[in-house]
């Protein structure tokens, strides 16, 4: 599923829910805005849900609402 995504998203997921970073440290480091870091997360994600979907027939369901 990581693989169909783009490489900047793959980076942005596995520092905030692998490493703990924040969104916001994400954007520092990258010297970007904290809503560019979380678009391409929630981009990201909403990509991995649709992969799952597709290929594990809607049994992956994410949170509607994250706050993470």
């Amino acid at each position: 599923g990581l693989s169909a995504l783009s490489e900047k998203q793959r980076h942005r997921i596995y520092e905030h829910f692998f490493l703990g970073m924040s969104k916001a440290d994400i954007a520092r480091k990258e010297g970007c805005s904290e809503n560019s870091v979380k678009d391409s997360i929630r981009r990201g994600l909403r990509s991995l849900e649709k992969y799952f979907e597709k290929n594990y027939k809607g049994h992956v369901v994410l949170p509607e609402n994250d706050t993470t």
